[in-house]
């Protein structure tokens, strides 16, 4: 990007939901100059009369490439949403299909708002490529799941592409992606855990995305999915908690 602008007359939404009116935002190559009232020429007018500037937003749990998964099951069981519909579409997805959906996907986050998402899927150097080529920023994560017969090449390729492409983009950061404690049991998940601790990266996973994966928790292992997250060292290193929808109180002493 090489021009200059300047987004005039303003309200401005800050980082702390504070509000300024009525100024004026400097914008040359993409970065903001300076924030002001006064007029400096040169610049490439967009009037912002009435409308309000706000950082970017942050989309911190998708599966981008499922963009062009769009409408194709709806109104059932999480479990016949899986098992019945996404899954058997996941299987027949190409690397070229992986790619488009994650492009896709960041050309409507960027049409309303949203300058980075935090994304968990595989095929991930697909999502890598499309975030570069889309200028979006991104946090990207390779599904693991702890279950697959494949687990040992999932982790290890896993690890390859953090070490492969981590610093390579300063608007891409990666972390390691566990999909869940019920599906990255036992010791698989402290193993992808401490993984993450050598890379010196975090986690994204899935945790009490519903009612019924906590009660199965506590009925198969005593422990909340939090506390089995705890126990497994996951409050050690940064991690986004996807969905997190039926964190119980007791929880909040592990976070």
């Amino acid at each position: 990007m090489n021009e200059k602008i300047v987004l005039k007359n303003g309200n401005i939404i800050d980082e702390n939901g504070k509000v300024t009116e009525n100024i004026n935002v400097y914008v040359s190559d993409g970065k903001i100059d300076k924030v002001t009232r006064e007029i400096t020429n040169g610049y490439d007018e967009v009037d912002c009369t009435g409308n309000y500037i706000t950082p970017g937003f942050v989309n911190l749990h998708t599966h981008s490439p499922m963009n062009i998964m769009k409408g194709i099951a709806e109104d059932i069981s999480i479990d016949n949403w899986f098992n019945e519909k996404i899954f058997p579409y996941e299987s027949k997805l190409t690397n070229e299909d992986i790619y488009w959906g994650a492009v896709i996907a960041s050309a409507e986050m960027l049409n309303n708002g949203v300058t980075a998402f935090a994304d968990h899927y595989f095929a991930q150097e697909e999502v890598y490529k499309a975030v570069e080529d889309m200028g979006i920023r991104a946090d990207i994560a390779p599904t693991i799941f702890g279950l697959a017969a494949d687990y040992r090449n999932q982790l290890n390729e896993a690890i390859d592409f953090v070490e492969k492409y981590q610093g390579k983009n300063s608007r891409i950061s990666l972390r390691l992606g566990p999909h869940a404690p019920y599906t990255c049991p036992g010791d698989k998940l402290t193993e992808i855990i401490n993984a993450a601790k050598k890379l010196k990266v975090g986690i994204h996973i899935h945790v009490s995305e519903t009612e019924e994966q906590v009660d199965d928790s506590i009925k198969n292992t005593g422990k909340t999915p939090i506390e089995i997250l705890y126990e497994s060292g996951g409050f050690d290193v940064d991690v986004i908690i996807a969905h997190g929808l039926w964190t119980k109180k007791e929880d909040l002493k592990f976070i």
